[in-house]
């Protein structure tokens, strides 16, 4: 038999059952877009998680706080950031010091014409900031001299023009066709805090805008309208400050924060863990993306123990299917043979007054391949149906996730 008369018959077979044959393509159809759908909403659940927090902040950041002030609490010194540095997966560490609190100004132009309205500085460790994913959109951190400093991305728009009336003396991001009064990295900026005495006295630093950070705000305020010092720059004018007020200021309480950057986020729950042990608290995106995960398994496991019961549905089905369809054949081959037999020897059935109880045996088999076919056809209906519900199910939970 050649390939094209294989090809016919096989053919010839399948539309000779038209409906087991459409039911039985739907139900493999339905049955692999099942599997197909369940293995996408377990990587798609993961990845629009992921993208979802990363949107929120850096998935790999921890935040480090001091526990309290009292003498044995626990606190954020060299020390300790040696120690967290040390631990595995910790890929950078630096102490993050903010002068929010601190009265300072930022004058510049010709004859300091231009006065800042509101400072958020902030001091970190230049090459453990590059670590933490702070961007510059231009220039370039010197890591030598004093004083050297990042801007935000709209730095300049946080001064106001002392020679012009108030409510017309600032400008807004995006305002056109206006400009900032001037560009930091080419202007000199001028620093200056009050002495603490009420005498009078002024004290003034010189700074210098080596670079322009790109706009995070999941990283802080500094990234935007804020300035970025190097730690050791912005601890030296607190001191000064405090120097000058009559304070004494004491490098042993440490820092209030500190900020852990983890080579993985696999690694940021061991990390977390470990920095508890040492006294101090931290917040990261670990305690968010965990539950989400959690779901993510439980919604997994649900689909999971829907493909199990779909394939145990689907022997089931398979199994009583071929014995229905093994015995029509068998009874659809005994029918045929009672009819050659009736009708090649009709003239002697007639002879024999056989012709009432032929029919009664014709009925009677035809009856037993009724009911195969009608079992069969039930069968195959019942497994695309299965397949269907199946895949409205991992549906709806595709639109409950987009939700």
């Amino acid at each position: 038999m050649s390939r094209r008369d294989l090809v016919r018959v096989c053919l010839q077979n399948l539309l000779r059952h038209k409906a087991r044959t459409f039911l039985t393509v739907m139900g493999v159809v339905l049955g692999c877009c099942s599997v197909i759908i369940m293995i996408s909403i377990g990587i798609g659940m993961k990845k629009s998680q992921e993208q979802a927090l990363s949107m929120m902040g850096d998935l790999t950041v921890i935040s480090v706080y001091k526990t309290g002030r009292s003498r044995r609490a626990a606190k954020i010194t060299a020390k300790t950031m040696e120690e967290i540095r040390a631990i595995p997966g910790v890929q950078a560490a630096t102490p993050k010091l903010s002068a929010d609190q601190l009265a300072f100004n930022i004058y510049a132009g010709p004859g300091r014409r231009y006065r800042c309205v509101y400072l958020a500085a902030v001091g970190l460790e230049a090459e453990a900031a590059k670590e933490m994913g702070y961007h510059l959109t231009e220039g370039q951190w010197k890591t030598s001299g004093q004083n050297h400093v990042l801007v935000g991305q709209n730095f300049e728009y946080l001064f106001e023009d002392t020679k012009r009336p108030e409510g017309r003396n600032m400008r807004e991001p995006g305002e056109e066709p206006f400009s900032p009064y001037f560009d930091s990295r080419r202007t000199k900026l001028t620093l200056e805090a009050e002495s603490g005495r009420n005498d009078g006295k002024k004290l003034t630093w010189e700074l210098t805008a080596d670079g322009r950070l790109k706009e995070d705000f999941a990283k802080g305020m500094e990234t935007s309208m804020g300035i970025l010092f190097r730690l050791e720059d912005l601890q030296r004018i607190m001191d000064e400050q405090q120097r000058a007020s009559g304070k004494i200021p004491d490098r042993r309480k440490g820092w209030d924060n500190a900020v852990v950057k983890a080579d993985d986020i696999r690694h940021v729950a061991s990390i977390e863990k470990q920095i508890r042990k040492m006294g101090l608290s931290t917040s990261s995106m670990e305690s968010i993306r965990k539950p989400m995960e959690q779901d993510a398994r439980q919604k997994q496991m649900m689909l999971g123990c829907l493909g199990a019961i779909s394939l145990f549905v689907a022997a089931f089905i398979a199994k009583r299917t071929f014995s229905m369809f093994t015995l029509q054949s068998k009874t659809r081959g005994e029918l045929t043979a009672l009819v050659d037999e009736m009708l090649g020897n009709q003239k002697v059935v007639q002879a024999f007054g056989q012709e009432k109880k032929s029919l009664e045996q014709f009925d009677e088999i035809n009856e037993r391949l009724r009911k195969c076919v009608e079992v069969d056809i039930n069968n195959a209906d019942s497994s695309m149906t299965r397949k269907y519900r199946n895949c409205i199910a991992h549906l709806t939970v595709v639109r409950e996730l987009k939700e």
